[in-house]
């Protein structure tokens, strides 16, 4: 996920690890099967189209306004 976002920002992230919390998450499994069967989801939009439509919003909302 860092290179990815990495590469739709344009550079590269300084990324600090720090020691895990108390009640921080350890992992997680997404998965859409059910919104497919229940609500017909289909998501037509690759994750890396959708972080890199992301980044140009935030950049027009907030970078563009100067």
């Amino acid at each position: 996920m860092n290179v990815l976002i990495t590469r739709s920002v344009g550079f590269k992230a300084n990324i600090t690890v720090k020691s895990k919390r108390a009640g921080d998450q350890l992992e997680t499994h997404v998965n859409i099967e059910k919104a497919r069967k229940v609500l017909g989801y289909a998501p037509s939009t690759a994750p890396q189209e959708g972080l890199r439509k992301e980044v140009e919003w935030f950049k027009e909302k907030f970078y563009d306004r100067r």
